[in-house]
């Protein structure tokens, strides 16, 4: 009784100290596309600028094409203004076309 006792608290130890380190290397491991917006419209997303008629596009390809080369999805894709100054209906379109962007065509 006393050894599986012992056995049980051994392997509990481990399997607490694996789940641990679990979030660790997922937050390591975590890929953001930052999508940036100025005042009067143009989208960069990392280093390139892309025009609002091309974004869907070019928005797909680089999911598709990150995902080949690491093998990885982006977790998280975050849009950002640029300035205060960029009207709601900009936002709210890049927005709407990122969104069919990530849906199957």
């Amino acid at each position: 009784m006393y050894r599986f006792t012992l056995v049980f608290i051994i392997a509990m130890i481990f399997m607490k100290a694996s789940i641990a380190r679990q979030p660790v290397e997922k937050i390591l491991a975590e890929k953001i596309l930052l999508v940036t917006i100025d005042e009067i419209g143009i989208i960069t997303i990392g280093r390139d600028t892309v025009g609002s008629a091309e974004l869907i596009r070019y928005t797909r390809e680089r999911l598709f094409k990150s995902y080949l080369s690491t093998g990885q999805m982006h977790n998280i894709i975050k849009l950002q203004n640029l300035n205060p100054n960029v009207p709601d209906l900009v936002s709210a379109a890049v927005e709407k076309e990122i969104k069919d962007a990530q849906k199957m065509p």
